[in-house]
């Protein structure tokens, strides 16, 4: 038959060829168009117009094994008890049961042809034989189910009998039987026969059985074969066919035959075949129509093209074909219109699996051709250039547009060799190379400049050119996204060579890395779009990976090689977004798919490749023999589906998943491996980017910990972990490399605590009442989250592990990434439940281990068949929420995910470290991670005992962390802040101004939290001593916190009747509360006065509410106190008049007339103590308030004066007798009844008369006291000198004209020393309280001469009494005026009218102040240094006013407030710090001078009052004179060096005049206070330090040649032969030092200078090598060079490990002073000296090992050796170095060098051949 592009079937002619096709008439008959529908249209196909496919019933090796598996699987099934197992086999039985139904089946009468039996057939028929009997077949269990199950009625057909009368005989009725009758259907080449056979043209039945007739009552079973015989054709048919060649006839066979191609997707692994439906078929049809009309088209306009006119093209050919340039050449290529719709054509066709049906030149002549244009494509120029025009841009277009062409044509050429074709000429690798040549073209020189231009910059005009023509441009990235995608399709078919997969990845690589622009406005072809293309990229890199092991290794170490090239900002890295939207990097995804698919089996692992032959050879090839040949070859690979062995074992599952769970690890750990070692020898500031990538990869790893999709992520995050921890736990780790551990450990357990929270969310949103699932995985997340899951509950067949396979699955089992997850969560849960069987062998018994088993079986069945799971769709949906939680579930019973407790501990742990940054990087971790779980906080009192524990650490930084942290725990759980408040407010006075800051906010936190009174009021006195800090900052915000808390809340209040009932009770309460604060001392008291001041005060943005309340809580006082409020909170009355005091004293306007009468009772009656502390707050009351208020009543004052002056003489202390006196003077000046005061006044002083010049007695003394006091106080506070005649009226033997010298008239004869110790201290207290009053008193001579006098006493107690005095004497003068005038008038200074006026008047208080200054400094200053106590603090008190006024020279005191800084009271030593500074700013060039004097001073202040010479103190070591240091960095950097060397210059000695006398050398014990200070400043420069090291060098070089030389000729007699090497020289003194002789002859005297020297120079070399190592100077094996200007201006910086280091150097200063204790010591390190300037440990060579150390080390000292002497460096007997030029003692001989060669000007290598030379060419620095 013929037809319109039909092919004509093959004829059969002369030799045997192929069968033929019958002819439609003959093939009619047995057509579905006259006979019943078949099962399958296969079985006979519809006619159609091309040649058929190969036929459905002759199954392919594929699909019998498939059917195969099948069948075993139901066998498997059905021999098992399992309950799935089970409801598939009902579901499969039923429906062949509906197959079989008798009703439903068709009859088929058939009539056997007689044919004569032979003779031994008879003879079998007859029963003689009953051997050769066909024995009923072995039958599998689900056969035998099927047979058992099932009833078929059939009839046992009849042979028909040659006679005429036998042929309409019916076939008779066999009895039913279950054993069906088996007939085997025949091949093609059985139904073929001779050309010489007969045929006949019915339908006839070829029956094989061992007799001639059986008869119905002879059950034979005889096996049958049907077959449709063909009848030969005549010759007048022939004309319909002709002859096909071999060539033609083998290519259309090879297309027909049974594929033996691999495909990669498991759903798609059956050969390529003809679609079953018309639909199809028709499709199919029309597709290979339209390629053929266009290759048709092609093909005849190429045959137009004349050859040798390649530049040219025929009119008729024009349409088709363009000129195109390749190599300098012109030829015809395809237009870009006609390779669009011939790869359109062509992609239909494969997509439809038709293209086996076009002959092989065909396609071949198509690769041709698009290699034409892919070649014109590469010579193309695709780069933008510089300063183009409009012209160069159009040029460029034409380009772009030919590149295009080319991608399309590699396009088409890929489809052909990824469609299934078998010919090799169709894979040559030169159609790879042109096709990964032509893309990496592309890319290199047009994509990847286009997406790193950015709009600004260099690439500026690439931008705009790219972005002005992107429509142009984006055509290009989509053509390179399908190349890619159909790359990765070819390599997962065919077998490709490794150079053509080297450029694929190549090509892919340049893509992943390239950086993508952070925003679209810095992107001219848009961030998503080249994200698509980069994703492409990636899904061919996980083709070649998984399809080509061997390109593991290759594959990884190129990716992470490449990472430097990746950003490290966050938004620029993370542009891969997930299904969830959360983005992550590209790289960090690709990873992850590369480990997971290390996971993943492949039930086709068995690569075939066909063996190189002749085609002949490869055409008659067996496919069950085509792996003989291990070589690949540019073909397609064939792979036989992997044999599955359904006994299912344990031990096969083990073997399956091992092998893959071990690479998928693998490769997880070489990856981490990877970037933490580039990550540790990096900083996150440094070039290299490798550690900020690494806290990438961590969040992207952490973010998505738990996705159905990316189960690596767990791997590689455990595989990280088991790093840090491996960096914990080395105790060698350095100090970064543990904070970054930290940092790292932190943020996963910060992923792992949002992943419980979101499991904990999850579980509790799902309706368990609704499903099965839901209610069962609820119940297993709740026992995960409380640590209760049992393994064999989260690996069981129904749980969390098949929901997720199930959704995968429903998903698309076709995506690679699902595939890829999907095989990682198999081979984990195989790998889980053969850990869990391991673990529990022997204990849990028999059915334990049966159960895991069969768990085993069946995911070894899922592994093994991949559509396991739609074979069994009994099970319940799941939805997406369920495998979510599911995967949660899984996720959170991981190794990794267990591990939470343990990287908790570690965080835990770490904040105890030695070093400041792991605290505080271990706080940090800790603060995010009790922010996403605050449950922590429940777990016992370890967690915040921890941190509370850090609040108190020496680092700032790490107690800002802990406070930081204390905070936010609790903010989350306010129960614990009663516990903990106390070591809070312990912060508040911190030395740290942001600590102390800090700590206040934590603190107002708590009181705001709490309502108990008792603790808002140890806050609020916490809080109250911040108001008058040093820092502005901290005071005003101690100021603003107390508006805040005590002032806004009332702000509402009016103090009227519209006032609730309840802000009053809130009122009273906040009144009770600050009563209670005001209790705890009168230091309380003065700031809270201060605090009331500045809230009322104009300062105050709310001054005018702030009055208001003040106002309020004064009547509320006044009410509390009136009022019975018996409540238990109420303070005690005497609290009460105490704040009401404070409230006065802030402003007397708070106050009205009215409440002056309620005070009026309680100043009548002195009978107790209590009615004294009620007593002196009235009278403090009415003395501010009373000028205030006007008009009070006449009366009112006079009672009020009369009760006064009766409790005169009952009170006895003097603070309350003076606000008395202050009180009645008020109400003199309101009455004018001065005459009382005189009387007593003048009684008094009659009294005093009557008892001078006489010693008293103690009866006489108290009397005497009570006079002077009452003297002093009203002679202090009244103004008396008007009444003089008053006076000498009452006082006849007074003839002065002063009162105030009267009344020291009378008292200053008491002050003798034969008086009584209270008389004079009375006197004492008295004299300066009237000379308070009247200052020149204080230049009287008898005045001064009692001070002098009770300064030169030494009486301790009357120094502090006349200290006190003279330090409230000066600090009134600092505030200018009658201060006491001032607080009583409330007015301020700035308030007072007359303020400039009185400005620049000279007073006897400023003549007054200078003469005591001048007269009293020197004793005041040895007060100041000769004890620490409150004495001391008071006489600094005083320097520091002095300083303030400037009575006095700087230098007379200066060097004492140096001294002072060390003081170990941080009172007198910030007070002493702050007027340093003063001092320093304003006078530094002058008083650099007295800086040495100043540390001589410091010493003997330590040495003499505290008791301890060492210049360090505290934990971590802190210089004594750090705060002297801290004010000399305020200054000029050259101060500081000559400050520095001024100190060196002191430690210089001269041998013969150094004093070694006492215990402890007073200039040994000097040099260690001075070096352990230089040691531990806190240095601005690194210039300082280059600037002390060299004086250091200078001084041990200088004195110590001459002392080392005297050690060795009198202590260790060495003496250098002149005949011996240099060599010999160093080892003898060597050998001289490991065995110290002491000389008979030196005296120990002599020893003792000798040693005295050597500790002195050993203390400075010690502290000279220290500070190289602290300070990183110098890397170890370094050559010691001049730094530049740029390094010596810069800050110099700490190694991670100084706090070690630090520790060793104070134990070796501490052996180093304890050498005087004997003799053996002092012979020792006198021995020790002599090694030390004789060998220079800091020029040795290192061995490998050392090196190596010193690699791990990092910066540290040149000479740091090992030494069994000392643990510092430098230490001698730490390996031999070079002869140090410093040490050529005077008078030793040395052997003279002799060179022919002329010495290098350059520093010579060190060598241990030519130490003398070196010393020439290396000196000091």
């Amino acid at each position: 038959m013929e037809g319109k592009g039909s092919r004509p079937a093959y004829l059969g002619h002369g030799k045997e060829r192929c069968p033929r096709l019958p002819t439609v008439e003959e093939a009619l008959r047995y057509s579905p168009i006259t006979s019943i529908a078949p099962f399958d249209p296969d079985i006979i196909p519809f006619p159609l117009a091309y040649p058929p496919a190969n036929s459905s019933t002759l199954l392919s090796h594929s699909e019998r094994s498939s059917a195969k598996a099948t069948i075993d699987h139901l066998s498997f099934d059905a021999a098992s008890a399992a309950e799935s197992a089970s409801r598939r086999l009902q579901h499969t039985l039923k429906g062949i049961q509906h197959l079989l139904q008798p009703g439903e089946l068709t009859e088929y009468t058939f009539k056997r042809p007689f044919r004569a039996a032979t003779n031994s057939q008879q003879h079998q028929l007859n029963g003689n034989n009953t051997s050769n009997i066909p024995q009923a077949p072995r039958l599998s269990a689900f056969a035998r189910m099927v047979l058992g199950s099932t009833a078929v009625p059939y009839r046992y057909p009849t042979p028909v009998l040659p006679d005429a009368n036998s042929d309409s005989k019916e076939p008779s009725a066999l009895p039913t039987s279950r054993k069906p009758q088996h007939l085997t259907t025949r091949t093609q080449s059985d139904v073929a026969t001779k050309s010489s056979g007969n045929h006949t043209d019915k339908c006839a039945v070829s029956t094989p059985v061992n007799g001639s007739h059986p008869t119905p009552d002879k059950k034979i079973k005889q096996k049958i074969a049907v077959a449709v015989v063909v009848p030969p054709i005549d010759l007048s048919q022939r004309s319909q066919y002709e002859v096909v060649s071999d060539d033609d006839r083998v290519m259309k066979s090879s297309v027909s035959s049974p594929s033996t191609k691999r495909n990669r997707d498991d759903a798609t692994t059956k050969d390529v075949k003809l679609a079953v439906t018309v639909d199809h078929r028709q499709k199919a049809g029309a597709a290979v129509r339209a390629l053929t009309a266009a290759l048709d088209e092609i093909f005849e306009a190429e045959d137009c093209l004349q050859p040798g006119t390649s530049d040219v093209v025929p009119l008729n050919a024009a349409h088709v074909f363009v000129v195109g340039a390749i190599s300098d050449c012109n030829v015809p290529i395809l237009q870009q219109s006609m390779q669009i719709r011939l790869d359109s054509a062509l992609q239909k066709v494969t997509s439809l699996h038709a293209l086996h049906q076009f002959p092989v030149e065909q396609i071949s002549r198509v690769q041709r051709l698009c290699g034409t244009v892919i070649s014109a494509m590469e010579t193309t120029r695709l780069t933008i250039g510089d300063c183009w025009i409009e012209s160069d841009i159009e040029e460029w277009t034409i380009r772009i547009t030919i590149a295009e062409s080319g991608l399309v044509a590699c396009r088409t050429m890929l489809r052909i060799m990824s469609a299934g074709r078998e010919e090799r000429q169709l894979y040559a690798e030169d159609h790879l190379r042109v096709i990964t040549s032509a893309v990496g073209h592309v890319v290199d020189s047009c994509i990847v400049p286009i997406v790193e231009a950015r709009n600004s910059g260099r690439e500026e005009h690439v931008f705009r050119v790219a972005s002005a023509q992107r429509t142009a441009v984006l055509p290009l990235l989509h053509s390179c996204n399908k190349i890619l995608c159909l790359l990765g399709e070819l390599v997962s078919k065919v077998d490709v060579d490794e150079t053509a997969i080297a450029a694929i990845e190549f090509v892919a690589k340049k893509l992943l890395f390239v950086e993508n622009a952070s925003s679209e406005k810095d992107s001219a072809l848009g961030v998503a779009r080249f994200e698509v293309l980069r994703r492409g990229a990636m899904d061919a890199v996980e083709k070649i990976f998984s399809s080509y092991p061997e390109q593991r290794t290759f594959i990884f170490d190129e990716i992470l090689s490449s990472l430097e090239k990746l950003p490290v900002t966050r938004q620029s890295a993370r542009q891969y977004k997930l299904n969830d939207g959360k983005p992550i990097q590209l790289v960090s995804a690709l990873l992850m798919r590369l480990v997971q698919t290390s996971a993943t089996h492949d039930m086709q692992k068995q690569r075939t490749v066909r063996p190189a032959g002749t085609d002949k050879e490869q055409m008659h090839v067996d496919n069950s023999d085509s792996n003989d040949s291990e070589e690949r070859s540019a073909g397609p690979r064939s792979e036989d589906t992997e044999p599955v062995d359904h006994q299912l074992g344990d031990t096969d599952l083990d073997e399956i998943t091992k092998p893959l769970f071990d690479a998928a690890n693998r490769n997880a750990h070489y990856c981490i491996d990877f970037i933490v070692r580039r990550a540790l020898s990096s900083t996150k500031s440094g070039d290299q980017p490798y550690r900020n990538l690494l806290d990438i990869f961590t969040e992207d790893f952490v973010n998505i910990i738990g996705s159905t999709d990316w189960p690596a992520a767990e791997l590689l995050l455990r595989a990280l972990l088991s790093q840090l921890i491996r960096i914990m736990d080395n105790d060698k780790s350095s100090a970064p490399a543990r904070a970054m551990a930290l940092e790292l450990m932190g943020l996963m357990a910060t992923g792992i605590s949002d992943l419980q929270g979101r499991t904990r969310q999850t579980y509790k949103s799902l309706e368990s009442a609704q499903s099965d699932v839901s209610s069962r995985l609820a119940q297993l997340a709740e026992d995960v989250l409380n640590g209760k899951a049992l393994d064999v509950d989260v690996l069981s067949f129904d749980g969390p592990y098949r929901y997720v396979l199930e959704h995968l699955q429903v998903r698309d089992i076709k995506n690679a990434e699902l595939k890829g997850a999907r095989g990682f969560h198999l081979t984990q849960w195989a790998r889980s439940v053969w850990s869990c069987r391991e673990a529990s062998a022997g204990k849990d018994g028999a059915g334990y281990d049966k159960l895991l088993t069969n768990l085993g079986d069946r995911i070894k069945r899922i592994i093994l068949d991949p559509t396991w799971f739609e074979c069994h769709s009994d099970f319940e949906t799941v939805s997406t929420t369920q495998a979510r939680l599911s995967c949660d579930i899984f996720t959170l019973h991981s190794p990794f995910c267990r591990h939470f407790h343990r990287i908790f501990n570690i965080l835990l742990v770490s904040m105890s470290s030695e070093q400041a940054t792991i605290r505080s990087k271990s706080l940090k971790s800790i603060v995010s991670l009790i922010e996403k779980d605050p449950s922590l906080l429940d777990r016992g009192t370890q967690i915040m005992g921890q941190i509370l524990h850090c609040t108190e650490d020496a680092s700032p930084l790490v107690r800002d962390s802990a406070l930081s942290l204390t905070a936010k725990c609790l903010s989350l759980r306010p129960r614990l802040d009663r516990g903990v408040y106390e070591r809070i407010a312990a912060r508040v006075g911190d030395s740290a101004y942001g600590v102390r800051r800090r700590t206040m906010s934590i603190l107002k936190d708590i009181y705001l939290r709490n309502d108990a009174l008792d603790l808002r009021s140890r806050i609020a006195e916490s809080l109250l001593e911040r108001i008058k800090d040093s820092d502005q900052k901290t005071s005003e915000m101690a100021r603003q916190i107390f508006e805040e808390i005590w002032m806004a809340p009332f702000h509402f209040i009016k103090g009227d009747k519209e006032d609730t009932v309840q802000s009053r009770l809130t009122l009273r309460d906040q009144v009770y509360l600050i009563a209670k604060t005001a209790q705890r001392g009168d230091a309380t008291v003065s700031v809270l006065q201060a605090l009331v001041q500045d809230v009322i005060s104009n300062q105050s943005v709310d001054a005018a509410a702030n009055f208001r309340v003040c106002r309020v809580m004064v009547t509320t006082i006044f009410d509390c106190i009136v009022g019975k409020d018996d409540t238990s909170s109420k303070p005690p009355r005497a609290a009460m008049f105490q704040l009401l005091a404070i409230f006065a004293k802030a402003s007397p306007k708070l106050f009205d007339a009215s409440q002056m009468g309620i005070l009026q009772p309680y100043t009548e009656n002195l009978s107790s103590v209590d009615d004294l502390n009620i007593f002196k707050p009235v009278v403090v009351i009415l003395r501010y308030v009373m000028p205030q208020v006007a008009s009070l009543p006449t009366d009112f004052l006079r009672s009020i004066q009369d009760a006064l002056m009766r409790s005169v003489s009952s009170i006895v202390r003097a603070e309350v007798l003076q606000e008395v006196a202050q009180c009645l003077w008020t109400i003199d000046r309101t009455l004018n009844n001065t005459e009382k005061i005189v009387k007593l006044m003048a009684s008094v002083l009659t009294g005093l008369h009557g008892l001078q010049r006489r010693t008293l007695d103690s009866k006489e003394g108290l009397r005497a006291s009570r006079y002077m006091t009452i003297a002093g106080c009203f002679g202090k506070v009244c103004k008396l000198d008007d009444q003089t005649n008053s006076f000498k009226e009452k006082l006849v033997w007074w003839k002065g004209d002063s009162v105030a010298g009267l009344v020291v008239d009378m008292i200053c004869p008491l002050t003798s020393s034969d008086q009584p110790q209270n008389v004079r201290e009375q006197a004492v207290e008295s004299i300066c309280m009237l000379c308070h009053a009247w200052p020149k008193q204080f230049l009287r001579d008898d005045v001064t001469n009692a001070f002098e006098l009770v300064f030169k006493s030494g009486n301790s107690r009357l120094e502090y009494l006349l200290l006190s005095s003279l330090s409230a004497f000066f600090t009134s003068q600092e505030v200018g005026g009658d201060a006491d005038a001032d607080a009583t008038s409330n007015s301020t200074g700035a308030d007072r009218p007359d303020r400039l006026s009185k400005t620049y008047v000279a007073t006897d208080n400023d003549g007054a102040s200078a003469a005591l200054a001048q007269r009293f400094l020197e004793d005041v200053l040895r007060n100041a240094t000769s004890s620490t106590d409150e004495k001391a603090l008071t006489a600094t008190q005083i320097v520091a006013s002095m300083n303030r006024q400037s009575s006095v020279y700087p230098g007379e005191y200066g060097p004492t407030l140096v001294a002072l800084t060390s003081s170990p009271n941080p009172d007198i030593a910030n007070l002493a710090f702050q007027e340093h500074r003063v001092l320093h700013n304003k006078h530094e060039s002058m008083f650099e001078k007295e800086y040495s004097r100043a540390v001589l001073q410091a010493f003997k202040h330590q040495r003499d009052i505290v008791h301890d010479t060492s210049g360090v103190t505290g934990r971590p070591p802190c210089a004594k004179l750090a705060l002297f240091w801290e004010v000399l960095k305020t200054g000029s950097a050259k101060v500081r060096k000559r400050v520095l060397a001024s100190l060196c210059t002191r430690l210089d000695f001269d041998p013969a005049k150094l004093d070694v006398s006492g215990e402890q050398p007073v200039h040994l014990e000097l040099t260690r206070f001075s070096v352990e200070n230089i040691a531990f400043f806190d240095y601005h420069r690194v210039e300082e330090l280059m600037h002390l090291l060299p004086a250091m060098e200078r001084i041990v070089q200088t004195t110590g040649s001459g002392i080392a030389h005297a050690i060795e000729t009198e202590i260790l007699k060495v003496r250098p032969e002149p005949d011996t090497q240099a060599g010999s020289e160093v080892n003898g003194i060597a050998s001289a030092m490991q065995a110290p002789a002491i000389n008979d002859q030196a005296s120990p005297q002599r020893l003792r200078h000798l040693t005295v020297a050597a500790q002195i120079l050993y203390l400075i070399w010690e502290t000279r090598t220290f500070l190289r190592r602290v300070w990183g100077l110098q890397k170890a094996g370094s050559v010691r060079t001049k730094p530049s200007t740029k390094d010596s201006n810069r800050a110099p910086v700490k190694i991670s490990n100084a706090l070690a280091v630090s520790d060793r150097y104070l134990i070796r200063t501490t052996e180093i002073m304890r050498a005087l204790a004997s003799t053996e010591s002092q012979v020792a390190l006198c021995a020790e000296f002599v090694e030390l300037l004789s060998i220079d440990n800091e020029v040795r060579i290192a061995l490998d090992n050392e090196e190596e150390a010193s690699r791990e080390a990092g910066y540290q000292t040149p000479s740091d050796q090992s030494s069994p002497k000392s643990t510092s460096v430098p230490l001698s007997g730490g390996g031999r170095g070079r002869k140090r030029k410093g040490s050529s003692i005077a008078g030793t001989p040395r052997k003279r060098r002799v060179s022919s060669k002329k010495p290098s000007a350059g520093r010579k290598k060190a060598s241990s051949t030519n130490k003398e030379e070196q010393d020439q060419d290396t000196g000091w620095e």
